[in-house]
């Protein structure tokens, strides 16, 4: 359990293919890596959704390109997270990653149009806060607004009970100090990333302090639950984990 955060979070997933994109809500108090729901709270949701337009296109930097495959997966789970939870005079914590990039486009889209009105959101890197600042997001940090009304990011693997490996990108602490004070968090993900068991298919992000890192190092890969694993200082690419 969560017992940092006094509040209660409420998580929804949604997880977008091709094909089709399922909401699965999740709510009580609960971890933002673990929340478990049953199988039969998400066939009616999964059935009462629509499919995604067969044509989705992107805008960026003024030049349209029409998206295909899992990139305009990504793309639904993005504009969906905002049509579906964010409304004019929130805080809205934004996410970083390939999937989340949607969800800070689309919040620009409609600040832009209009349609969203005196919101201020919380970027979870810098990344985020380069591209919000492009399209015009009115951006603070957790020292001007510690309570979020929702945050928006995506996830590196989700397993059958919903457990979730994040910061893989890494921005494994902001991630977590934004999003955890959020009353609302959209885990938004394409259907590649849901997996049998967390591990194999992505590898676990460990934050640790650069302070005899070597040390710490040794000292998680000797632990028991750990055997067969090997611990690589990550120090470079963060997609490849080198």
């Amino acid at each position: 359990q969560n017992r940092l955060h006094p509040l209660m979070l409420r998580v929804v997933l949604l997880v977008a293919s091709c094909a089709s994109t399922a909401a699965f809500s999740l709510s009580g108090p609960a971890s933002l890596t673990r929340a478990v729901a049953s199988s039969a709270s998400v066939a009616p949701l999964r059935a009462s959704l629509a499919a995604p337009s067969r044509r989705a296109v992107h805008m960026a930097a003024g030049v349209t390109m029409e998206l295909k495959g899992i990139e305009k997966a990504k793309q639904a789970a993005g504009y969906k997270s905002v049509d579906d939870h964010v409304t004019s005079g929130m805080v809205v914590g934004l996410g970083t990653g390939s999937t989340a990039y949607f969800a800070v486009e689309r919040v620009g889209q409609k600040l832009a149009s209009g349609e969203l009105k005196d919101i201020i959101c919380i970027p979870t890197s810098e990344r985020t806060r380069e591209q919000a600042e492009s399209l015009k997001i009115p951006l603070c940090t957790l020292n001007e607004k510690s309570v979020l009304d929702v945050a928006i990011d995506g996830a590196d693997a989700v397993d059958p009970n919903f457990a979730l490996i994040k910061g893989g990108g890494g921005a494994l602490l902001r991630e977590k100090m934004v999003e955890v004070m959020a009353k609302k968090f959209i885990c938004i993900v394409d259907d590649t990333k849901l997996c049998s068991g967390l591990g194999p298919s992505f590898a676990l992000p460990v934050e640790i302090t650069p302070f005899c890192h070597m040390h710490t190092l040794r000292t998680i890969a000797a632990l028991p639950e750990l055997a067969g694993c090997e611990a690589v200082l990550r120090t470079g690419d963060c997609s490849n984990n080198k």
